[in-house]
């Protein structure tokens, strides 16, 4: 559960009512809904994410314009297993903090598209260096090299990542064949313990192999060749929970049953619909 609070505002800037909220979800790799309210129509609004002293912007909030007092967001890039914290900025001041520590049911490592939501809960079984190269070129002028170089490059991985079940395999077939820009983001149970490993990768080959020459082996040991990538564009935001969620806990009810049990449709924007209907 997320924790609240308030800060110290100025005269002018922003509302005194802001709040903020952070709660991990039941989806698989679980996300983080971050809910703000007590906005101000017209307020320009950021809410980073920060861990370790270090923060970036949450994707979908990021200057966002306000046209309403309340606002929502899924954060499905987070670390698991360490302190997080949302900072909410509200016209370039910070204003509320909320914190919590997530954790990735399972144990498991998280292969995710945080665009789509597909995922695949797999092993990491080998990851034996990484490499970083430059790409330039070599003048002999005079008896002297000079070079014409370009910034160190991110690094290129060949891991393999281990699934276990016949579902495990049809997902990474999923993933790999649907992941956007053919971008993955790798993420381990916990980052204080397996540190290095987190990041988003571009994938440029895969291969796959049974664990054993067993025909009716269902596990598989799939090679990667890997990229360190920036993430995906900007523009795209993480997926949420759908009107087909809604439609689902609700089947064979009414409208009526819907806005019986919620006030707004702010209230049902921040339900967790992966535990049905409340």
């Amino acid at each position: 559960m997320g924790v609240y609070g308030n800060g110290t505002y100025g005269a002018g800037l922003y509302s005194d009512t802001a709040t903020i909220a952070a709660v991990q979800d039941s989806a698989w790799p679980p996300r983080i809904l971050v809910t703000v309210t007590g906005l101000t129509v017209g307020d320009q609004v950021t809410i980073y994410e920060s861990q370790a002293g270090a923060r970036t912007a949450v994707r979908g909030a990021d200057a966002v314009t306000m046209t309403d007092t309340e606002f929502v967001v899924n954060d499905a890039e987070y670390p698991f297993g360490a302190l997080l914290s949302y900072v909410l900025s509200v016209n370039g001041v910070d204003v509320v903090t909320a914190t919590l520590t997530p954790t990735l049911p399972g144990g498991q490592v998280a292969l995710s598209d945080a665009i789509t939501g597909v995922a695949v809960e797999t092993k990491i079984s080998a990851w034996p260096h990484a490499t970083n190269a430059r790409t330039g070129t070599r003048f002999d002028v005079g008896g002297v090299s000079m070079f014409v170089s370009s910034p160190r490059a991110g690094a290129e991985v060949q891991a393999e990542f281990l699934t276990l079940t016949d579902a495990g395999r049809e997902q990474m077939l999923n993933l790999l064949n649907s992941a956007t820009s053919g971008i993955v983001l790798v993420r381990v149970p916990d980052v204080t313990l397996y540190p290095g490993f987190d990041g988003h990768y571009l994938v440029l080959s895969d291969d796959s192999a049974l664990m054993t020459q067993n025909g009716q082996d269902v596990r598989r040991i799939w090679t990667l060749d890997l990229v360190e990538s920036p993430g995906w564009a900007s523009s795209l935001e993480a997926s949420g929970w759908t009107y087909g969620d809604v439609l689902d806990a609700y089947a064979g009810l009414t409208y009526a049953d819907l806005t019986g049990d919620f006030d707004t449709y702010f209230d049902i924007a921040i339900r967790d619909w992966g535990m049905g209907r409340p």
